[in-house]
């Protein structure tokens, strides 16, 4: 199984511009290449929950985090190559 964890985030003066949406779509392209299935990513809720949906990533779980104003989100999202 082949595992990455990276931390990518776009600055908040350039969103809006598809720069995290191509980051992401090539990320998923080249995780296919290398026999990746599917692209996981975790979020807290106050985050980017809305950028991964629109980007068809579906929920997988909502946990409560130790604080109470947040929850942390995993969600999924099937590699091209594996369709």
């Amino acid at each position: 199984m082949s595992s990455a964890k990276r931390n990518i985030f776009v600055d908040e003066r350039t969103r809006g511009k598809g720069i995290g949406r191509s980051l992401a779509e090539l990320a998923i392209e080249k995780g296919g290449e290398l026999g990746c299935r599917f692209a996981l990513v975790e979020t807290l809720s106050f985050q980017a929950v809305g950028f991964y949906t629109r980007g068809s990533f579906g929920k997988v779980m909502i946990r409560m985090s130790h604080s109470i104003t947040f929850e942390n989100i995993l969600l999924w999202r099937r590699s091209k190559e594996a369709c």
